[in-house]
Parts: C-alpha cells; sequence; structure tokens
C-alpha cells in the first residue's frame, strides 16, 4: 500500500470520497524533506564520527481527522469523510522530538510542495 498521507492527499486533492478511523489518534512522525536534507548535510559536515540514533518528527502533534481536515482546508477540497472500522491494527504512533518544526508547519510545506506539483491549481 501506499504511505498514507502522500495518498491522503492525492485523493482529497481529487476530491475523492475517504474514509478513515481512530479519528482522535495522535500524530507527528513527519519531517518535510527539506529539513531532513539540513539533518544530512549536518551529520556528514559533523568533525565527529556519527554514532548515534536520532528521532525525527515534527514538534507537537495533531489528530488523524485534523490533519485530514487541514489538509483539506489548504487544497481546497470538497472530500467528503466517512468514518469506518479499522480494517487493521493503526501502527502510528508520537515521537518524542525537543528541536523540530510543529507538524501545522511540515504540513504547510507538504501543501505548498503538492500545489507545485499540481501546477499551482487549487
Amino acid at each position: 500500500t501506499a504511505p498514507w498521507l502522500p495518498k491522503l492527499s492525492y485523493d482529497i486533492m481529487q476530491n475523492q470520497k475517504i474514509s478513515y478511523y481512530n479519528p482522535d489518534l495522535k500524530y507527528n512522525a513527519l519531517i518535510h524533506t527539506d529539513n531532513l536534507g539540513m539533518f544530512i548535510k549536518n551529520i556528514l559536515l559533523m568533525d565527529k564520527k556519527w554514532n548515534g540514533t536520532y528521532v525525527l518528527g515534527s514538534e507537537g502533534e495533531m489528530s488523524i481527522i485534523d490533519i485530514m481536515n487541514f489538509l483539506k482546508y489548504k487544497l481546497s477540497s470538497k472530500s467528503d469523510f466517512v468514518k469506518t472500522e479499522p480494517k487493521e491494527i493503526n501502527r502510528c504512533h508520537l515521537v518524542d522530538i525537543s528541536k523540530a518544526e510543529t507538524v501545522r508547519e511540515v504540513l504547510s510545506k507538504y501543501v505548498a510542495d503538492m500545489r507545485a506539483v499540481k501546477g499551482g491549481k487549487h
């Protein structure tokens, strides 16, 4: 299956009916590619050899339904959301981040990227 955020975004851009479950589940495990690139660059430029473990994600959290509504609003979609029963165990989780952009900031950058791919159309 496709990663959930790109699939959700595509379906919302296409004004599709979206089935969802666990609307109150909190999520922050996302990072924009610009920030990931800066992270990798900084690791490569370190004087010391890298031997640490890092968790990447966004500061704060948003519920799944809030993320869906945020994308629907930002992408000017007419999608309908229909609550369903889960088909599988949801593996979504929160990560503890001390120096990160907020979920809304990362999602806003993501939406800008989606609009650029779409050709600037709303």
